[in-house]
């Protein structure tokens, strides 16, 4: 039989065959298209998941530029701001809403429980039909941690090298009305100590088998070489003369305590302070943070320590410390210290010098049992902002 060339000199395909070829290429173009349509669908689905995860993080952020609009107008007295926020008496507050930008955003602001000096901040950002809502707790007559980063009577200095966060954070120069910190009255007797009520801290005799303190009342108090301290719930810890932490020493804060040292606290060479709770450092003399010490970082909440010092107050030397500090006198960062929280010097200045950090944290100490000396004027902000 003779087979029959194409013109071009080729054999064509037979019938059987040319189906077969047919079928495969529309199977082929079939399964590309489907392909091709089904990234068409994820591609706009995934485009329009993430239009409205961000159409929600602008609500987020639109509810709490109403919180942060309306503590300042609650504690500035702003002529711009709705009238009601200006009035002594809260019980008066008028809820109000605000409309922003293109038109886009708004907050509708509600207050909670309105006491005379308190009330709830309520507010309900909406962007673009998007709904979030958050609120937190404010209260005047408390202190300025609360409402600045630095707050400081004679100056501040921040050094080229050094930081604040974020970089418009509030300061306040200038401000030198606050009450100075007292000095501590001790128990009895402290007098010609170490002696039977102020021994030496020891901690073969000062601890339990599980290395809780025992006793509450030393000369001097100093933990050291890897050793751990711990305290109970409600503990307070009085030292006579000074309170050192170093060579890697631990104190282990379990609730609400307090250490009270008519000398100086030091915190230095790697030493750690653990909180688990909460924890005021009033201390007459100086305070120190220094040499890789560390401070409340496992729990990292910065309202759960406040340092309360009469004279100066020092983080320094690749130090981190969470939590509030208010001195009498100087406060200073240097040498990259990484502070989380807001610092004050009732009589003198603040400074940030060589790298060093200050990030800031507008509920700083107030957790602490010692939040309530801080009388400085200003808003108690309470740490349970949160959404609803």
């Amino acid at each position: 039989m003779t087979e029959r060339m194409s013109p071009n000199g080729s054999r064509p395909l037979n019938n059987a065959r040319g189906a077969a070829a047919l079928a495969g290429v529309i199977l082929v173009l079939l399964v590309l298209s489907t392909l091709a349509f089904g990234f068409l669908v994820d591609s706009r689905q995934k485009h329009a998941g993430s239009a409205l995860n961000l159409t929600s993080n602008n609500a987020f952020l639109t509810a709490e530029a109403g919180i942060r609009y309306t503590m300042k107008c609650l504690l500035d007295t702003d002529p711009g701001c709705p009238p009601s926020t200006g009035s002594a008496d809260w019980t008066t507050l008028v809820d109000f809403s605000k409309t922003f930008g293109d038109g886009r955003g708004q907050f509708d602001i509600t207050f909670l429980n309105k006491q005379t000096n308190s009330t709830r901040i309520q507010s309900r950002g909406t962007f673009e039909g998007a709904i979030r809502v958050l609120s937190r707790n404010v209260a005047r007559g408390g202190c300025k941690l609360a409402e600045n980063a630095i707050t400081a009577c004679t100056g501040i200095g921040i050094e080229g090298t050094a930081t604040l966060n974020p970089p418009g954070a509030p300061t306040e120069d200038n401000f030198c009305s606050a009450t100075p910190i007292a000095a501590l009255t001790l128990p009895p007797d402290p007098t010609g100590c170490p002696n039977a009520d102020y021994p030496d801290f020891d901690p073969a005799l000062h601890l339990d088998g599980s290395g809780f303190l025992t006793q509450f009342q030393f000369c001097q108090m100093r933990i050291t070489d890897d050793q751990v301290v711990k305290t109970s719930a409600g503990d307070t810890v009085w030292v006579a003369q000074n309170f050192t932490l170093d060579k890697e020493g631990i104190l282990e804060v379990n609730g609400g305590n307090a250490f009270n040292v008519a000398g100086s606290t030091t915190f230095t060479k790697t030493a750690q302070v653990q909180v688990n709770g909460s924890v005021t450092f009033h201390t007459d003399v100086n305070f120190k943070v220094e040499k890789q010490a560390v401070v409340n970082v496992v729990s990292g909440d910065p309202a759960d320590a406040l340092a309360l010092v009469g004279q100066n107050a020092d983080v320094k030397d690749d130090a981190v410390y969470l939590g509030g500090i208010i001195a009498n006198n100087r406060v200073r960062l240097d040498k990259e210290a990484q502070v989380t929280g807001a610092l004050m010097s009732i009589q003198d200045r603040v400074d940030l010098k060589k790298n060093s950090v200050l990030t800031y944290d507008s509920s700083a100490g107030i957790s602490t049992g010692g939040y309530a000396s801080c009388n400085a004027g200003g808003a108690v902000v309470s740490a349970d902002w949160g959404e609803g």
